[in-house]
């Protein structure tokens, strides 16, 4: 688990370094999850790796801007997986994500684009959570009865 989702970041960004520091305005784009600041009982090592991204990429961004290589990360959840479709899996995610949706690979990738696009050109060392906005409440302060909105 820590292999391939965080020392195979590191390694893959190592073993390009000498294409992207020839690339005018390269973008690393690093894949976490929210599992890496909340944790998800049961898969102890997927959050731990996950959280092993975060900082990676902070530092990454830090050492290799003077190069004008931008590493950003993705933290993602709730995406549905197809094995997953309409199954109680989806159903309780959808139960605690404000937008009431699975994410999709699209709104994923619309993401990916903007970070590996020249429109993101100021962006370095960022976390970018594609979750539907299960992240951003704290659990237990907000119902749907009392809200503003």
């Amino acid at each position: 688990m820590i292999a391939s989702n965080l020392t195979a970041p590191f390694v893959c960004a190592q073993a390009f370094l000498p294409l992207l520091k020839r690339s005018s305005g390269a973008s690393v784009i690093n894949h976490g999850s929210i599992d890496a600041t909340h944790g998800n009982p049961g898969i102890a090592a997927y959050s731990a790796a996950k959280g092993g991204v975060i900082p990676l990429t902070h530092v990454m961004a830090h050492d290799l801007g003077r190069y004008g290589i931008r590493v950003n990360c993705i933290s993602t959840g709730g995406i549905r997986a197809s094995r997953d479709a309409g199954s109680k899996i989806d159903e309780a995610r959808i139960a605690v994500t404000p937008s009431r949706r699975m994410g999709t690979a699209e709104d994923v990738a619309g993401v990916a684009l903007f970070l590996a696009s020249d429109l993101s050109g100021y962006v370095n060392g960022a976390n970018i959570v594609v979750d539907g906005g299960r992240t951003g409440i704290t659990p237990g302060c907000y119902d749907d009865d009392h809200h503003a909105g």
